[in-house]
């Protein structure tokens, strides 16, 4: 598995945050409703993935890969 390294400073000492996710889509799930019926209303919740944020302790920076 690859470490994962602070852009600014090259440090390997860098913590997992959050993943940003795009959250329920109204659009998609009606959408997913009108053509698949009522099981289309999970298709609110697709959609690609979010980057992940680390946050740096040597130079206290946060950023997303």
């Amino acid at each position: 598995m690859a470490k994962i390294r602070c852009p600014k400073c090259r440090s390997l000492d860098v913590e997992f945050m959050q993943n940003n996710r795009k959250g329920f889509s109204v659009g998609k799930a009606a959408a997913g409703g009108i053509l698949t019926g009522g099981i289309g209303l999970i298709a609110g919740f697709a959609g690609k993935k979010g980057k992940n944020e680390y946050f740096c302790r040597n130079c206290n920076r946060t950023f997303k890969k």
